[in-house]
């Protein structure tokens, strides 16, 4: 089974006026294709970190790992597990099977 916790570190910081910035990083003995929306995609082999900064006003984002992918020099291709529509960079959620992290921003603090 496929767990995003085994496969991808993701840690968020706040910036200036609202802005977040999404750490992912693959910890995993080979290589993963992260996936997020907004954000897209890129391949990390063992160890390598992907910077994903959102601006402020982002709702919402999503991570996902897909793993037994390839890709063309044009970033078409496909993976075994969380496919976005046989793209690099993801426009559209992943395909099952895949295992999510979301996350929610909003102003309000309770």
């Amino acid at each position: 089974a496929f767990l995003l916790a085994a496969t991808l570190t993701i840690s968020s910081h706040m910036q200036e006026a609202g802005a977040v910035k999404f750490d992912i990083k693959n910890q995993c003995g080979y290589t993963v294709w992260a996936a997020g929306l907004p954000g897209g995609g890129k391949r990390l082999d063992q160890g390598q970190t992907w910077t994903v900064n959102l601006a402020a006003g982002t709702a919402s984002a999503r991570f996902w790992g897909r793993t037994g992918c390839t890709f063309d020099a044009s970033g078409k291709g496909s993976c075994q597990t969380g496919d976005c529509g046989r793209q690099l960079s993801c426009t559209v959620s992943g395909a099952v099977p895949a295992t999510l992290a979301e996350y929610t921003q909003s102003d309000q603090d309770y």
